[in-house]
């Protein structure tokens, strides 16, 4: 059972929840958090099924977002699977309230949220569906780079069609941060390669020593003189001795 103490609330949700009380909205607010519920739970039931830790989950007034004590070279089809958990379990709630309930206000949050949450904007669940699919395919960096114009693309067609401000202002806001820690993320993935033994089933050999055409889950063999195995090259950037 997850702590209460890794639940974390935005100042913005709190706005929100404020916004709906005085208006009169109760019941809707009711119905909001338990498709956000059943959203989150979605994604914590495939991070217990492969064994991840949650670190916390924050919750925003579009959803949550779930830090994961995990490696980013770990499997990105398991990464998949956690990322498509809130999505899977909403399907499930609307067909479950189709079936039995036939409550058309939860159909239509229900049906908002899943929307909002499918657009390929990070941080939204499609965002990372997206990465996790490209992670297979192409190398992290690519990845990363990709996921930032898609979401900025899609930023701007989304402006045409949701006239909603505010998570507009929220999603540039992530986009801006996101990108800025781009060198970050890309240098924590090198160093995890670096520092721990992964072992990959699969392996490529690149003509150049770009260690941004690294992908998860292959074993990088680059040629300067010769061919020679990534932590060669992963030893010359981080270990100043070397």
């Amino acid at each position: 059972m997850m702590s209460m103490s890794k639940v974390k609330i935005n100042y913005l949700t709190y706005a929100v929840v404020i916004l709906f009380m005085f208006s009169g909205f109760k019941n809707n607010l009711l119905y909001i958090f338990l498709v956000f519920l059943i959203h989150e739970l979605g994604h914590i039931f495939f991070c217990k099924l492969f064994k991840i830790n949650v670190l916390c989950i924050e919750i925003y007034p579009f959803g949550g977002i779930i830090k994961l004590n995990t490696y980013i070279n770990s499997s990105c089809i398991k990464k998949l699977f956690i990322s498509s958990g809130g999505l899977i379990f909403q399907l499930i709630l609307f067909l479950i309230n189709k079936l039995i309930f036939q409550n058309k206000i939860i159909d239509s949050y229900n049906f908002q949220v899943f929307i909002y949450n499918i657009l390929p904007i990070i941080p939204l669940d499609g965002s990372k569906i997206l990465q996790n699919i490209m992670f297979c395919f192409f190398s992290y960096y690519f990845s990363l780079v990709a996921a930032h114009i898609i979401s900025i693309i899609s930023i701007i067609i989304a402006t045409f069609y949701l006239k909603n401000f505010m998570f507009l202002v929220f999603s540039i806001t992530f986009i801006i941060k996101d990108f800025i820690n781009l060198t970050y993320y890309f240098n924590k993935f090198l160093l995890e390669r670096y520092l721990y033994g992964f072992k990959f089933k699969n392996y490529h050999y690149y003509k150049s020593n770009n260690l941004k055409k690294l992908q998860i889950g292959k074993l990088g063999y680059f040629y300067e003189n010769g061919w020679k195995n990534e932590k060669y090259f992963l030893r010359k950037r981080f270990d100043k001795k070397a």
